[in-house]
């Protein structure tokens, strides 16, 4: 299929800077700055009930992750995701 991306799923913990609106401005891989040149799409996805562990201290918070699909200064597209619960950044898929 012609012109049809195709993704990884890498999901690794990364330091992301954040600007107005709590939006990635860039994250660090391997000690450089990658820096977003567009945030092309953002999402809000709340884990259903079924997912969760019955062993959760709050069970009913529906924890909440925050996609943002961006494309990077020199090229690439990849997808971070913010947790809702402790705030930490993962870099969930790269897109080559």
């Amino acid at each position: 299929m012609a012109g049809t991306a195709v993704s990884r799923i890498v999901n690794r913990m990364v330091a992301v800077a954040t600007g107005r609106h709590g939006r990635p401005l860039a994250y660090q891989r391997e000690r450089r700055w990658l820096h977003v040149a567009e945030v092309l799409e953002e999402w809000i996805y709340r884990e259903p009930w079924w997912e969760r562990s019955f062993l959760d201290e709050r069970p009913g918070e529906a924890p909440e992750r925050a996609f943002y699909r961006v494309r990077l200064e020199g090229g690439g597209v990849v997808e971070l995701l913010r947790r809702s619960e402790d705030g930490t950044w993962r870099l969930y898929r790269a897109f080559d």
